[in-house]
């Protein structure tokens, strides 16, 4: 792609393929370090050639827009993400309305916003297909832990957990799901008390620690994960045991 890229670059302000051939490599490029976790970089990049899918007569531009909303996501510029959502972008395929759906609830989880949360967790999340569905029933079960209604999160959750699927990639989310699980149990098992037990605390970093030891990278980077991880080490910090 650089090399495309180095090609490319000196000629296509005189040519309109070689214009649309340049933001395609670059998207494809921006996308490729996003995914390696190199979200600040992909920004820059996607960023760069933002203006070209409005002007340009290309079909992806559906799929710049995912994908720079979603590293918009990665960098936790949340409020940027809602803007172009709300403002830049509207889509009627199914499958990225679903990508969107997944990209907003993760602004206002992270935002703590449980009032938008409330108005987007209402729409059907099993028409989604596996693993958005899987996920957004993690961020709505997020979304009552917010609230303090542990026992409708860890329903939601339980439910997960007992969900079948042939996707090699089940995995990788179900010790995802077990973690919010375990933050649930102990905040529930543990809600009027200034210190938690020892052995709940240790279950809540072995959580961690095992799947940052077991998962490959890429699913390290998969923002409910990285939410539930900052969640525990909040909680923890609250509670002055780390």
């Amino acid at each position: 792609m650089n090399e495309a890229i180095e090609i490319i670059e000196p000629l296509y302000k005189k040519n309109k393929l070689l214009h649309e051939a340049r933001f395609l490599v670059l998207m494809a490029k921006g996308r490729e370090i996003s995914s390696f976790g190199y979200f600040f970089e992909a920004h820059e990049i996607l960023s760069k050639i933002k203006a070209d899918a409005d002007k340009l007569n290309i079909h992806n531009k559906t799929a710049f827009y995912v994908n720079y909303i979603t590293n918009l996501v990665k960098c936790k510029f949340y409020k940027e993400a809602l803007h172009t959502l709300e403002n830049e972008f509207t889509i009627e395929n199914a499958l990225y309305k679903n990508m969107l759906l997944y990209n907003r609830l993760l602004c206002y989880l992270f935002l703590r916003d449980t009032k938008n949360l409330a108005t987007y967790i209402t729409y059907d999340l099993d028409a989604a297909p596996f693993p958005q569905n899987y996920a957004l029933k993690m961020i709505k079960s997020a979304y009552f832990y917010l609230n303090g209604e542990f026992e409708t999160a860890l329903s939601i959750i339980n439910s997960l957990l007992q969900a079948k699927s042939s996707s090699d990639n089940m995995q990788y989310y179900q010790p995802v799901a077990t973690i919010f699980k375990k933050l649930y149990t102990v905040l529930q098992k543990n809600s009027l008390q200034k210190r938690w037990p020892e052995k709940d605390i240790k279950s809540l970093q072995d959580g961690i620690n095992e799947f940052e030891e077991t998962a490959p990278p890429e699913f390290k980077l998969v923002s409910t994960y990285l939410w539930i991880k900052d969640e525990i080490e909040l909680n923890l910090t609250k509670k002055q045991i780390l």
